[in-house]
């Protein structure tokens, strides 16, 4: 009778799961490329966050429109515009704090639109 019950609840999880599993806006791709820029940002190493960085955005700018992407993106661009000024690299700065701003607008990230386009006019 327990295997029965067990089986059934397994069951009952893997129907009530399967739609959310279904909408999951994230490619199997994503993954490596993803851990790697986390290790980067843990780690403080601004040359490694910008590679990185660099190779997950035209998998994240190829996902379906999603709150999930706009987050993501908007994180990635403005931690790309402060690596890039920690670098020297000023024009690719200047270039990531105009790709953050719209998200950070959708996003109400207010204080960080400021900042980026105080950036941008200098």
């Amino acid at each position: 009778m327990k295997k029965i019950l067990a089986g059934v609840l397994i069951l009952a999880v893997c129907l009530i799961s399967a739609p959310v599993f279904a909408d999951w806006p994230f490619p199997d791709n994503i993954w490596t490329p993803l851990d790697q820029y986390n290790a980067a940002v843990s780690g403080g190493d601004d040359a490694a966050i910008l590679t990185t960085g660099e190779s997950l955005l035209p998998i994240v700018e190829g996902m379906p429109d999603s709150q999930e992407r706009t987050n993501l993106l908007g994180t990635v661009y403005e931690k790309l515009a402060r690596t890039t000024e920690n670098l020297g690299l000023f024009d690719k700065a200047v270039d990531y704090n105009e790709k953050y701003i719209p998200y950070g607008e959708k996003l109400g990230w207010t204080d960080g639109v400021t900042f980026a386009q105080r950036k941008i006019t200098g």
